[in-house]
């Protein structure tokens, strides 16, 4: 009874039923509790489910911490079980370690996310050789998640296959039962946009974002508690990659409409939400209008002329972002650094070189970048040459893409924004042409 009250509590958050799915579910796992301390050999297996299932809940309503221990003790009492009888429990542990991986990743501990989530990779393709039909679901979840796991660890082009792999599986389940497994397949496309976005291949990513988007309406259409947040969120989304592509792809003002419908959808019975996720939507909400501040004045720039930057159509990136990246390696944000770094070298390389220092877990790698380019000493008339030295000892593996251009790219790249779309790594060679022209334009 109280695995059939878990498995309901699932049904109930699909539906939407957020409150109602964590209070059944914390019901379920206290019976099971007693259950298994009267009979452990007939209900452990059933008490490593539900600790799995109720993680997952307490995750559903921004609960990390909760979600995390709990998963973790289905792992645990997964390992055991698995030693007694492999063939019956190693399916489930397989999913509780893909779920454990998650709940790691919520709680910022990526490299031990991903330990665990390629752990169970290695589970499931070996169940999935015994048995396809059965465990093909369980490796596009947890392919799903591994390619978010080397990403977040910067093994971006480890990243792509596994999550290009779980849409295609998710595309196959499409067609073999149309109805079923299309919310799956929207978020095997949505992780797979913020791969492709990672390496930099717009066109594909917007793809995704559209199609995520499109399955998503008509999922929110049927069911509409149960899919409204998630067609706010694939249209914020969606909004960020049009932002970014807009003078080849979609038009700015149509990223603008994105980030509007995601707000409205997000304000819905918004102090319906529990506590933790309250905040979450909040924190969103504050980015996406903060989003279409940036497309707004990013709109207005091109309508004024107003240049290189303006032209590219990329959202500007304002004082504060800075200020996050002094602040993150320690240094302090003073009105000197501000305009002694900000006004000389480009907003939009640090901005990125802030989210790698993040992605990579790295604050003192960052703060010996930022530190070394608070007083930029770089030749006007060497500095192709000076950023690609300076970026081949900070990033190695992306600045070896980019030794065999010739010097004369970078020196076109900062007056020709076409030729920014010109090569696969448009998004790294435009932080480049934008460090480089900040630099020498001078101080």
């Amino acid at each position: 009874m109280a695995v059939a009250q878990s498995n309901i509590s699932i049904r109930k958050l699909r539906m939407g039923q957020r409150r109602d799915a964590l209070a059944d579910g914390l019901s379920a796992l206290e019976r099971q509790r007693r259950l298994a301390a009267d009979d452990p050999e007939t209900h452990e297996p059933g008490l490593a489910l539900i600790l799995s299932n109720v993680g997952g809940l307490y995750a559903e309503s921004g609960a990390y911490t909760e979600g995390l221990a709990l998963t973790a003790e289905a792992v645990a009492l997964g390992r055991r079980l698995v030693q007694h009888d492999p063939g019956r429990h190693l399916p489930q542990l397989a999913t509780a370690l893909n779920n454990l991986g998650a709940r790691l990743g919520e709680n910022g501990r990526h490299q031990e996310a991903l330990a665990v989530t390629e752990e169970s990779a290695g589970h499931h393709r070996r169940l999935v050789r015994t048995n396809s039909d059965a465990h093909e679901n369980g490796l596009a979840r947890v392919l799903d998640n591994l390619g978010i796991r080397l990403s977040e660890a910067g093994r971006w082009e480890e990243a792509l296959p596994p999550a290009l792999e779980a849409v295609e599986i998710r595309r196959r389940q499409v067609r073999r039962r149309p109805g079923a497994h299309e919310a799956v397949l929207a978020r095997a496309l949505d992780n797979a946009g913020r791969v492709l976005t990672w390496h930099d291949r717009t066109a594909e990513a917007l793809s995704c974002s559209h199609e995520v988007v499109a399955l998503h309406r008509e999922l929110a259409a049927a069911r509409p508690d149960a899919f409204r947040s998630r067609l706010a969120d694939s249209l914020y989304n969606l909004a960020i990659r049009q932002a970014y592509a807009w003078q080849r792809l979609d038009p700015l003002p149509a990223a603008d409409r994105s980030a509007a419908e995601a707000l409205s959808l997000w304000s819905y019975r918004l102090a319906d939400l529990p506590t933790g996720l309250l905040a979450d939507r909040r924190e969103a909400m504050d980015r996406c209008r903060a989003l279409r501040d940036e497309i707004r004045a990013a709109a207005e720039a091109k309508a004024a002329g107003a240049g290189l930057r303006a032209d590219l159509g990329l959202p500007p990136v304002r004082r504060r972002d800075y200020v996050a990246l002094l602040t993150h390696v320690g240094l302090e944000p003073t009105e000197e650094h501000l305009r002694g770094a900000v006004e000389r070298v480009g907003l939009m390389f640090f901005v990125n070189a802030y989210t790698r220092a993040e992605r990579a877990e790295n604050p003192e790698r960052m703060r010996t970048v930022v530190e070394e380019l608070r007083e930029p000493t770089l030749d006007p008339a060497r500095w192709p040459q000076q950023i690609m030295d300076r970026l081949a000892s900070w990033w190695p593996q992306e600045a070896a893409g980019l030794r065999d251009l010739p010097a004369r790219t970078f020196a076109e790249l900062a007056g020709d924004p076409q030729l920014y779309f010109a090569t696969d790594s448009a998004g790294r060679l435009l932080s480049l042409a934008q460090f480089a022209d900040s630099l020498s334009a001078g101080p």
